[in-house]
């Protein structure tokens, strides 16, 4: 049962929520892969833009996009978000609409999910913590579930560790794996997952080490270019990409174990860029600044 405040706790009390989820200044990078050696990732961009009417209730349009530079975008469904900061998601296709998010929900609470296996979701704790690149205080729920291991957590106006668009029936499907990998918000990137380094991973899911990946040296970084090559002398082409904070691709090359790569950076603004190096599916990122 949810707990009911009277006016005067109202009164004197913190809000439920604080801020909307809901803006159409936000943009989220999400990647999903399966369990199994082999899968590829998928990579895709979420945003919100565009009002619209469905069985006389008031949505926002989602838009999903596999570009890696997100120009072109398709309809993914419909989200709206009440008063008390309950987020609802309905798929283009029809359907029901599914709750993802309750930013007002209390301590102690719990939230009945059916997917496969009957179950109840709890709230174990919220708190009020630094979160992202620039450590701004976020509200964090924290749920978890008795009959099924569940390590969920909501972050207010950012949603779901597992992606944006992830409810808790997701925690019942079996052999596909989901991640946040970039939050921004107002063209300014607030969190970026450090095991991937880029907001549009490409590549083949794999269970085994990166190490047998020769490392790249990379050489004095200017205004003018980078030069990459690897430590080892292992014989055959890899891949180099250089992308923006926001996933955007910026530049692209090939260097080889004997012989190093000189890549033009001359028109990169000041900044923080993600390299990405990879071959038969290994992928070595690193991060370098132009000054």
């Amino acid at each position: 049962m949810r707990k009911s405040l009277c006016l005067l706790g109202l009164l004197i009390s913190i809000p439920l929520f604080s801020q909307s989820f809901i803006n159409e200044a936000k943009l989220w990078s999400n990647v999903s892969y399966g369990t199994e050696y082999g899968y590829s990732y998928e990579s895709y961009y979420i945003k919100m833009t565009g009002d619209t009417v469905i069985s006389e209730k008031q949505y926002t349009k989602v838009l999903r996009s596999n570009d890696s530079l997100h120009l072109r975008w398709a309809l993914e469904g419909f989200i709206r978000e009440n008063d008390t900061g309950t987020v609802y998601f309905l798929k283009r296709n029809g359907g029901f609409e599914t709750m993802l998010y309750d930013f007002g929900i209390d301590e102690n609470d719990s939230i009945e999910v059916q997917s496969g296996v009957y179950q109840w979701i709890y709230v174990d704790s919220i708190r009020i913590k630094p979160f992202g690149i620039y450590q701004e205080d976020r509200k964090h729920i924290y749920l978890s579930a008795i009959y099924k291991w569940i390590n969920e957590t909501w972050i207010e106006g950012v949603g779901s560790m597992y992606g944006v668009l992830t409810d808790l029936t997701f925690f019942g499907s079996i052999g596909e794996n989901r991640d946040l990998v970039c939050f921004s918000e107002n063209d300014s990137l607030k969190f970026l997952t450090p095991s991937f380094n880029t907001c549009f991973p490409i590549g083949i899911y794999n269970s085994v080490s990166n190490s047998h990946l020769p490392l790249p040296i990379i050489g004095i970084v200017t205004d003018k270019g980078i030069c990459f090559k690897l430590k080892d002398s292992t014989l055959g082409d890899y891949t180099i990409i250089i992308f923006d904070m926001n996933g955007k691709v910026m530049k692209t090359g090939k260097v080889s174990g004997i012989e190093s790569v000189y890549l033009d950076i001359s028109d990169f603004t000041t900044g923080i860029y993600v390299y990405q190096i990879k071959n038969m599916g290994f992928i070595e990122s690193g991060k370098f600044i132009v000054e």
